[in-house]
């Protein structure tokens, strides 16, 4: 993901870590590029909150909106009582994986709420 300083050139954006020493991702690596990803996501403090089947099944049917809406490929997924396992690959012309990433996760964080949680998912 770039964004533009305040002179106009390109910067990597910091991608969040919450609490890891490091990202990830790979610097410099442009996530729009039409590959397979395979991206795990986990709960906070390693929780099982997708035990909870009415959350899991109304996160996996914003996943799946999503994807509709945004014509990201997702190949498979795997939600697990305490994470969830992607493979998915960004459609020509669209969003990149990061920022398709990062607004399933903020709509399953206000789902996870109306379910009576707080904090992070």
């Amino acid at each position: 993901m770039l964004e533009k300083t305040f002179h106009g050139e390109l910067n990597q954006e910091k991608y969040k870590t919450y609490g890891k020493s490091h990202s990830v991702r790979l610097e410099g690596f442009d996530y729009s590029l039409l590959y397979a990803y395979f991206v795990t996501i986990r709960c906070f403090g390693g929780k099982d909150f997708f035990n909870n089947n009415r959350l899991a099944r109304e996160v996996i049917e914003w996943l799946l909106e999503l994807k509709s809406k945004l014509a990201i490929k997702v190949f498979t997924y795997c939600l697990m009582p305490d994470h969830l396992h992607l493979l998915l690959s960004p459609s020509e012309n669209q969003i990149s994986i990061p920022k398709f990433m990062q607004m399933f996760k903020g709509k399953s964080t206000h789902i996870f709420w109306n379910y009576g949680f707080k904090g992070r998912l």
